[in-house]
């Protein structure tokens, strides 16, 4: 058996530039297609990109061809030989497929360069260890290689901020770093590939040079989609693996969101752990198993929280951003969870996006959750229509027949709550983790205080003075607990089914109960019912 790139290389006599590699082999075959574009020359861009090599050559074909190649069609290649060969890097991936074995890995990806001919060129990264450590030593092509971090003999490096070309002791190309379309350190290695291989096929250095200034990022590969109040959304969900992610990372200048998660394929996130506690302010996971994300990066970042959407990564990632964050969409995973594809998962991610785009400006003085909102609005009119169908004989009686004062009073609390609630909502999450164990210890302090020198309503201690303020101490530890557990849960979500990780925070609402005044036996129960439960349901 053979793959379709051997059958279709052997049924032509155009001119073949190959791209591998596990990482940038999209992008530099784009890149090196439009070079070879733009010289006026007639190109197909096929294999693994898009369309078929073996169709181009029977329906279309034409003088070159830029083929991205995968390391599963070079695997049944055993004649092909390209005049030009790209390796842009090796990291581990697809392992299953090779014994989980990086030799073996290696090895598919090195076939691309067997069956070259001493007029033929292999060009590869000479900074990527695993190349370094694998290449083999009997490659007869001309062998060039390109680095940002020493000076290479045959092809591009860096001299300061200038890409430079040095083919037969002679510098033949030369551009600012600053001036390529396609910023960040992995897409100077995919621009300095793409230069060289024009450059060995003699394409003419403003042709060249106009290329990598004007190229632009493909779909899915660090795609800008937009800017929503500040906040950068980027698409990388080409990223299906940890060094993509690692790029991506390093590409970016501001805090960033990241959206990740999906079928994992092996990742060893310890690779990055470094940089993500740099550049990342907190994880939003999106896939059906993220207990490995959680265990990599608890405690390198803010927060890790768990969706099963698009729509839903974006939404929480937009209430979560603050100006001048970027939210980048870069999964290091496999997308077939909850999604047919990588396009599928990076397209749902812009569809959500442009959502949030067209609500921006609604979103831009409300940023709760609407189904919540809803909830708690059902909910007190409900306890508004209780308090009057309560309260109106009472009021009657008490208040010179006045059937609504209860009424009134408790519509009073309503819509009072109501407004510190919008103003809570707005404000950065990060404030009240902060105060959380602040308000969970001071309630320790007063609940017993109260127990023992607090006022008596209707027969039980509940309430407490100070500086002439008098306030119940019970809805003060009900909220600093509400605060607490949602702080506690989001910091150990990875555990959170481990009855090792709730029986403190149960304990703590045990304890917090029995300090409330044991007269006061309805608050005491409706305290408990409602906090014991909550952490319960709040891991699922």
């Amino acid at each position: 058996m053979i793959s379709e790139i051997e059958f279709a290389a052997r049924n032509t006599t155009s001119k073949l530039i190959a791209v591998t590699g596990t990482n940038g082999k999209t992008t530099t075959t784009s890149l090196c297609y439009d070079i070879l574009k733009k010289a006026g020359l007639e190109v197909r861009l096929v294999g693994n990109i898009g369309q078929s090599f073996a169709k181009a050559v029977a329906t279309d074909p034409a003088p070159y061809y830029a083929i991205e190649v995968s390391s599963f069609q070079l695997d049944n290649c055993y004649s092909f030989a390209p005049d030009v060969a790209i390796l842009c890097n090796i990291t581990p991936d697809h392992l299953d497929r090779y014994k989980f074995s990086e030799t073996l890995y290696a090895e598919s990806k090195f076939r691309i360069a067997q069956n070259q001919r001493h007029d033929q060129f292999f060009i590869y990264c000479q900074d990527d260890e695993l190349t370094e450590l694998y290449i083999p030593k009997n490659i007869d092509a001309k062998v060039l290689t390109f680095s940002i971090e020493e000076k290479v003999d045959e092809g591009a490096w860096l001299n300061n901020d200038e890409l430079t070309i040095t083919i037969n002791n002679k510098n033949t190309f030369n551009m600012n770093v600053q001036q390529l379309g396609l910023q960040g350190l992995h897409n100077t290695y995919n621009s300095m590939a793409a230069a060289i291989m024009g450059n060995v096929l003699n394409i003419k250095n403003e042709v060249v040079r106009n290329s990598l200034l004007s190229f632009e990022n493909i779909e899915h590969r660090l795609e800008n989609v937009a800017t929503i109040g500040g906040v950068k959304y980027v698409n990388d969900s080409k990223a299906t693996n940890v060094n993509s992610a690692w790029y991506a990372l390093e590409s970016a200048d501001e805090p960033v969101i990241w959206i990740a998660g999906g079928v994992d394929k092996g990742n060893d996130y310890a690779k990055i752990k470094d940089l993500v506690r740099k550049k990342v302010r907190m994880i939003i996971c999106l896939g059906e198993n993220n207990l490995k994300i959680h265990q990599a990066f608890a405690g390198d970042v803010e927060m890790i929280m768990n969706t099963t959407s698009a729509y839903d990564a974006v939404t929480a990632a937009y209430r979560m951003a603050k100006k001048g964050d970027t939210v980048l969409l870069s999964p290091a995973c496999a997308s077939f969870d909850l999604f047919d594809s990588y396009e599928d998962r990076g397209r749902q991610f812009k569809a959500a996006v442009k959502i949030t785009l067209n609500h921006a400006g609604f979103n831009k003085y409300f940023k709760g959750d609407r189904l919540i909102w809803l909830c708690i609005i059902f909910l007190s009119l409900i306890g508004v229509a209780g308090v009057y169908s309560a309260t109106g004989s009472l009021a009657f009686a008490l208040k010179g027949g006045d059937t609504e004062y209860y009424l009134l009073k408790h519509t009073v609390f309503v819509v009072v709550g109501f407004i510190i609630m919008y103003f809570c909502q707005m404000m950065d999450y990060r404030y009240f983790s902060r105060i959380a164990q602040l308000l969970l210890i001071l309630s320790f302090i007063l609940l017993p205080i109260t127990l023992l020198l607090g006022d008596d309503t209707n027969d039980a201690t509940r309430r407490l003075t100070i500086l002439g303020i008098s306030f119940q101490t019970s809805d003060l530890a009900k909220v600093s607990l509400i605060m607490y557990i949602s702080r506690y849960l989001s910091k150990k979500q990875d555990k959170t089914h481990e009855f090792s990780t709730l029986w403190p925070i149960l304990a703590c609402i045990v304890v917090i109960c029995l300090m409330i005044a044991p007269e006061n036996l309805s608050t005491r129960l409706s305290s408990f019912c409602n906090l014991f439960f909550t952490p319960l349901f709040g891991t699922y």
